[in-house]
């Protein structure tokens, strides 16, 4: 095993291989092994995926960032085994021998923690840690392996006839069949047939359907309400909660009409005044049923104290597919194999395929969470800015934070403004008629956040631009605020604005420069703050943090930077550099007034060959300098330039006609540009509730959420698109065609909503509908 640049000993059984080609179906053991050496190297997913396609073989980033974590993780586990194996060993009651070959063949970090566990000294001991202790582990695996052993040998001051003995070697032979790698492969198969959904199992061939209907595992979650949340059921409806976990809660809505029977309330149904609660019922979710964002639904509503739910299973044939039931047993030690293989299937078995299905499912519902905030922080970051305008930002609420902005997103002047009441409209457009006249003549675009207050401070700009108060050409639009605030309070914004500035006045100066260059702010933001995915807060912490901040960076880099006007946040996010080295980037800016080829950066300090490798195909550099080159523009990487002028002088071209080629694309992601803000429709009147077109803020899988301007998104179910089916391919809404993404404007409007007494929403739900069978505009 080669050992890269850890420095620990490989002591798992499994190579490092086996854990990539376990994680990405879609590798070969070839290619798990190059890309192995070029993690080991300390190579980025990005340069990765667009660089070392000769290694990948055209994997996606986010295939390659699985293969990056699972790689990550394997390391971790190797670690944690040897610290196991040093821990473990010398104090060890019982074959030292079996514990190390059992840790060596764990396969991921839960497996280490239950085998010490196992073997950690407790107060109360349970069989299996007594038979253990008096030494029945042995004799257990010599029986597996065809011997005959006589138990006599093994009677003691604690075993004191053979009746206990044969009771001992039972929880021994219980214990390891259930520690087998045959019967860990065996659950995996069972778990993956249980949990495997129809649309996924009707691209399968005849072999796999046959061995489904052999095996015929059946695995449901089973859940109901909480005593506390059976006890508080009027306040929960009062709050929403019902609202909230619509698909998992309806069935515990009854009905105060008698023709209203329980069986007539679809899936799906909004719940309504006239239900009320039924507390003492229970609800299943079929494995091969449930969706990702519903396993991710129950467990925030179960971490919410609202439901409990556990893992049931059934599966009449479990013996007879047993992989140790037609293992060859001495013909003296039959019938306590008999005994003990039931024991285990049991008691021991049918327990772990139920913990194995809810970490599968826990497990796989988290990475889809995590790859769906990708998606959309992708779509986010690849919108178009507005160029050539001055730019008034709003930051709606009971006092408007304003700032004015020059094309460049400089700050030119901030205030606060006043527009609750109608009055206000005109006593407060003094301020922004003067920025008007400060623009030279050119347009400019109002930025309203779409946080609370949002449709009231609309409201206001369309009255004062109806009534001609601008001197200038004036529209406005709304723009996402989220993480606005956060970023208003960390060091960063303190850096950039000053100690002593008001942060109220930073998140609207930040809502400004998001219209201009969405992908230099939003990268200022924590990712987790965005607004963006399904559930993915539900996520391990640290685990998230780290996830989403190397989805940002993948994401930054592929979309790349103008290496002459990128901010430190934005290159701290390019591939192969940090914040040091951002810095000492900007530093060298600073002092020769611009970069004028890409191979400059190798006279920055820190950027030593492998940063210059990794980072330079994703910053552009546009000039004339002697040095330059056309390429400078493209993504093609500097290592690769004599290679694209050779093709170049092929097809008959010089890098003089490339220069001038007007279809030449510049985008480094390889994908038309989301029109984004740049297309929104700007005008004068404020966004209404009804039969509008309105902006896609975020997509999961169980619906588009649309920015409708009052402060909280609506819902477009998945029901909206007919021509989606939840049984069939594509599985995931966002692999379907014509599907909204982020940023693009659709025509919905509003059929289901909560009034609050002043006439507005209040924070739960609202659903909307599609007003035109055109979906993309």
């Amino acid at each position: 095993m080669v050992l890269h640049m850890f420095h620990k000993e490989w002591i798992l059984n499994h190579t490092l291989t086996y854990f990539l080609v376990k994680a990405v179906k879609e590798l070969s053991s070839q290619r798990a092994s190059g890309l192995a050496n070029l993690f080991a190297d300390g190579y980025e997913t990005a340069y990765i995926a667009r660089y070392r396609v000769d290694v990948h073989g055209g994997l996606r980033p986010e295939k390659i960032r699985k293969a990056r974590d699972a790689y990550d993780d394997a390391i971790e586990l190797n670690d944690k085994v040897s610290n196991a194996i040093g821990i473990i060993l010398p104090g060890l009651i019982g074959d030292a021998e079996i514990v190390e070959t059992r840790l060596k063949n764990a396969e991921n970090v839960g497996d280490v923690y239950r085998i010490k566990k196992e073997y950690t000294v407790e107060v109360t001991k349970h069989k299996t840690q007594l038979a253990r202790e008096y030494g029945f582990e042995k004799p257990a695996r010599e029986v597996l392996d065809g011997k005959s052993v006589n138990l006599r040998e093994y009677l003691s001051k604690n075993v004191k006839n053979l009746s206990s003995a044969q009771d001992y070697l039972r929880y021994s032979f219980a214990e390891a069949i259930n520690n087998s790698k045959e019967v860990k492969k065996y659950v995996e198969k069972i778990v993956e047939l249980g949990t495997e959904t129809f649309c996924t199992q009707m691209i399968r061939d005849e072999k796999w359907h046959k061995r489904k209907q052999l095996l015929r595992p059946e695995i449901q979650i089973e859940y109901e309400l909480t005593k506390e949340a059976k006890a508080n059921m009027e306040q929960l409806k009062e709050r929403g909660v019902f609202a909230k976990y619509n698909e998992l809660l309806w069935r515990f809505l009854g009905s105060d009409d008698k023709k209203e029977s329980e069986s007539s309330v679809k899936e799906g149904d909004p719940p309504t005044e006239k239900r009320v609660a039924v507390k003492n019922i229970k609800d299943v979710k079929y494995g091969n049923l449930i969706r990702d964002h519903t396993m991710s639904a129950l467990i925030r509503a179960s971490e919410e104290g609202i439901i409990k739910f556990k893992v049931e299973f059934e599966m009449e044939n479990l013996k007879e597919f047993h992989p140790f039931k037609t293992i060859k047993i001495h013909d003296d030690m039959r019938l306590s194999f008999a005994k003990a293989f039931t024991y285990s299937v049991n008691y021991l078995l049918e327990p772990m395929i139920k913990r194995e299905a809810e970490k599968f499912l826990t497990a796989r519902c988290e990475d889809r969470s995590i790859q769906v905030f990708g998606r959309n922080v992708e779509q986010l970051l690849q919108q178009e800015g507005v160029h050539g305008r001055y730019v008034i930002a709003l930051d709606p609420g009971s006092m408007v934070k304003a700032a004015f902005l020059d094309p460049e997103g400089n700050v030119l002047d901030m205030t606060k403004l006043y527009l609750m009441k109608y009055d206000d409209y005109f006593e407060e457009s003094g301020m922004l008629r003067r920025w008007c006249h400060s623009s030279k003549g050119k347009p400019i675009v109002i930025a309203i956040g779409n946080g609370s207050r949002s449709y009231s401070t609309q409201k206001a700009v369309a009255e004062l631009l109806k009534n001609g108060k601008f001197p200038v050409d004036v529209s406005f639009c709304v723009v996402p605020e989220a993480g606005a605030s956060k970023f208003s309070v960390t060091e960063s914004a303190r850096e950039e604005f000053g100690e002593e500035s008001d942060i109220l006045h930073i998140s609207a100066v930040s809502i400004g420069r998001r219209l201009i260059d969405p992908l230099s702010e939003y990268v200022k933001i924590p990712p987790k703050h965005l607004g963006k995915g399904q559930y993915q807060l539900d996520a391990d912490e640290k685990l998230l943090e780290k996830k989403l901040e190397s989805i940002i960076r993948d994401k930054v880099s592929l979309i790349g930077a103008d290496l002459n006007v990128a901010s430190r946040q934005l290159l701290k996010n390019i591939c192969g550099l940090d914040e040091e080295k951002a810095k000492a980037i900007i530093k060298y800016r600073e002092k020769n007034r611009r970069f004028s080829c890409r191979n400059e950066l190798k006279n920055v300090q820190g950027i030593d060959e492998m940063t210059f490798q990794q980072c330079a195909g994703f910053l552009k550099v546009t000039g004339e300098s002697a040095e330059w080159t056309p390429l400078d523009m493209t993504m093609v990487h500097p290592e690769d330039y004599d290679v694209a002028k050779r093709l170049l002088n092929r097809l008959g071209m010089t890098i003089e006609d490339f220069a001038n080629q007007d279809y030449i694309p510049l985008e480094l992601n390889g994908k038309e540009k989301n029109r984004g803000i740049d297309s929104a429709k700007t005008g004068t009147e404020p966004a209404a509730t009804d039969d509008e077109r309105r902006t896609v803020s975020n997509v999961t899988d169980f619906g588009v959420f649309i920015d409708i301007g009052v402060g909280i998104d609506g819902l477009l179910h998945i029901s909206e698109f007919p021509h989606i089916s939840l049984n069939e391919k594509p599985r995931y809404l966002d692999e379907a065609k014509d599907v909204p993404v982020v940023g693009q404007q659709i025509k919905v409007e509003v059929y289901e909503r909560n009034k609050r007494n002043d006439g507005w929403y209040e924070n739960e739900r609202i659903d909307l509908k599609l007003c035109a069978p055109e979906i993309r505009c």
